[in-house]
């Protein structure tokens, strides 16, 4: 078959895609070799076949629909993804165009239908929708951006931490979520990401309402065919609960659980820094023993105990003077440090203060409770060891127990 000397069957066999030709009956009358490799056929079994035979049972009341209509002159054409089965029984997605060839004086003569196999973009679609719709739903915040650094995806869980929503985001610089004072950080793992580097770090991200957002990142860059990095995948991991957590553990650490004061190894750590930058003043240091604990825990129970020490905590923290310090040493002893005592007199004033502040009786749970305390106090010079200190201290206080109590001694006194 020639036009104008040009070899239209060629020409049909030549193209890329596949093109065949179908008659009133709904049967082939023309294939290209394309089309039949599409199919998974031999041209020779699709010529002269019915082409809904070819398609998906569930395709095919819709297509004889559209082909009568062509025929019939009432539908110039139609532009369908559709699917149909290989010999193998496999489906194959399809972008199928017709259009009907016009006859002079009556109805269409003659359909022509061109095939593209789009099953690997389809693919790749339901791949992609089926991985936004994974990643919508993690509890991990997911974003996703371009090479350009402009943002592509945004998931709920990026919405929960960042307080921005997708449609505040989407196609705008992920550089909008940055402090000002991020910025240099954020250029460089950019340039990281650049040269094909997957990136770790700590960064503070900037919240919608203004307050930062501590959070882990883990930057994994996508690079093209040229090297350059076409898109990156950040995962965001909000910190604030872990670092809560490893406060509340340091407070735990450093903190009496019933008093809530400094404990034990608290005070030894701030003693041992005091002494050590004291220069010439004098570090005072205080031991006490309330006298009448263990008969409140003994006759009134540990719940009546436990009150009684935050009620002595309580008070001894009230007497002194700003920059002191009282802990819980343990059971029912206390220790206070006392910074920048210019003259061991300034150390025994603070001492008779804590007496005093336990004079009165505790009043708890309709009980009124004498305390009663002895200290041991000890005016420590440069030069002193933390434990001499301690051990001076804790001596003293039994030194004011033997003589009944309710009373300071030092050693030397």
């Amino acid at each position: 078959m020639r036009s104008n000397g040009v070899d239209l069957h060629a020409v049909l066999q030549s193209a890329p895609l596949g093109l065949g030709v179908i008659d009133p009956s709904g049967r082939f009358v023309m294939v290209n070799d394309a089309l039949a490799r599409s199919m998974g056929r031999p041209a020779s079994e699709v010529l002269g076949a019915e082409v809904l035979g070819f398609l998906h049972p569930d395709e095919r009341e819709a297509a004889r629909a559209s082909l009568d209509q062509m025929f019939a002159g009432t539908l110039p054409g139609t532009r369908w993804e559709r699917r149909y089965l290989r010999p193998s029984g496999s489906v194959v997605w399809a972008r199928l165009v017709t259009a009907a060839v016009p006859e002079h004086g009556g109805p269409p003569r003659a359909v022509v239908l061109q095939l593209q196999d789009i099953s690997a973009e389809r693919a790749v679609a339901e791949a992609q929708l089926e991985l936004a719709s994974m990643v919508s739903v993690l509890a991990e915040a997911v974003v996703t951006f371009d090479g350009a650094g402009l943002v592509r995806t945004w998931n709920r869980a990026a919405n929960d931490l960042l307080g921005w929503s997708a449609a505040d985001v989407l196609g705008r610089p992920f550089s909008m979520c940055v402090p000002v004072e991020g910025m240099a950080a954020h250029r460089a793992w950019m340039a990281r990401l650049h040269r094909g580097d997957t990136v770790r770090e700590d960064a503070e991200l900037l919240h919608r309402d203004g307050f930062l957002v501590s959070t882990h990142f883990t930057a994994t860059p996508v690079l093209g065919a040229d090297g350059r990095m076409v898109s990156c995948m950040c995962l965001l991991h909000d910190l604030r609960q872990q670092r809560r957590h490893m406060q509340r553990l340091e407070l735990l650490a450093h903190r009496d659980p019933v008093t809530g004061l400094p404990n034990r190894q608290h005070f030894n750590e701030l003693l041992a820094e005091t002494v050590g930058r004291q220069g010439s003043g004098i570090v005072g240091l205080l031991f006490l023993d309330l006298d009448r604990f263990k008969e409140v825990n003994d006759q009134h129970g540990h719940l009546v105990g436990d009150e009684f020490l935050r009620v002595v905590g309580a008070r001894l923290r009230g007497a002194l003077r700003p920059g002191d310090t009282v802990s819980r040493w343990g059971g029912d002893e206390f220790a206070v440090l006392v910074e920048r005592a210019s003259a061991p007199d300034e150390v025994a004033a603070v001492a008779d203060r804590l007496l005093e502040a336990l004079e009165r009786p505790l009043h708890l749970r309709a009980l009124v409770l004498d305390v009663g305390v002895s200290i041991g106090v000890v005016a420590g010079r440069p030069g002193d060891r933390p434990e001499e200190l301690l051990a001076q201290g804790d001596a003293a206080m039994y030194l004011a127990k033997s003589r009944g109590g309710n009373q300071w001694a030092g050693l030397g006194r």
